[in-house]
């Protein structure tokens, strides 16, 4: 439990060290569920656009977990 929080309070921090717009469209992702196309729709970006900030977004967070941990 304790691992899972720590690991929680790293990931959490990440994802607000991202930009804004890229850190808004991994959280529509990720944690509210919503698919390329429904955020591309609500966001009026392109489902390319959504795709290629998830992708940075990951990439992102892969390289600074494995620093922080």
């Amino acid at each position: 439990v304790v691992l899972y929080n720590e690991l929680n309070m790293v990931l959490n921090q990440l994802i607000s060290d991202l930009p804004p717009k890229r850190s808004e469209i991994f959280k529509l992702s990720r944690i509210e569920g919503l698919s390329y196309r429904e955020i591309a729709d609500q966001l009026s970006i392109s489902e390319s656009t959504v795709n290629t900030q998830i992708t940075k977004s990951l990439d992102f967070i892969r390289k600074n977990i494995k620093v922080l941990y």
